[in-house]
């Protein structure tokens, strides 16, 4: 199994409109070939440091194996990427990263 993060830090101005979007979006990129699972999380802010006006919540989609992903990220990802850049042009910034499963505990 593979987890796929996408971080996304969201301007103050748009949060209410994207947080509306996003689970809409999550459930369209779950239709991707080995795709079975999407939840989404927002940072807690630490009250320590100086407070970010953005909002920050970060997407953990499990994949059943590397290959169905990178098939994604072959073909379907660019649709689900620009759709979010249409909608919300410069209003957010995404980083992704990779995770293969070594070892499950129950």
């Amino acid at each position: 199994m593979v987890l796929y993060e996408v971080n996304l830090k969201i301007k103050k101005e748009v949060a209410l409109a994207f947080m509306k979007w996003l689970p809409g979006h999550m459930q369209r990129v779950l239709k991707a070939d080995g795709f079975f699972q999407a939840s989404l999380f927002q940072e807690d802010q630490d009250k320590s440091e100086k407070e970010d006006d953005d909002l920050k919540v970060t997407v953990f989609y499990k994949v059943k194996k590397r290959e169905d992903l990178e098939s994604y990220f072959n073909g379907y990802a660019h649709e689900m990427r620009e759709e979010g850049l249409s909608l919300f042009p410069g209003q957010f910034e995404a980083s992704r990263r990779v995770h293969t499963l070594v070892e499950d505990l129950n």
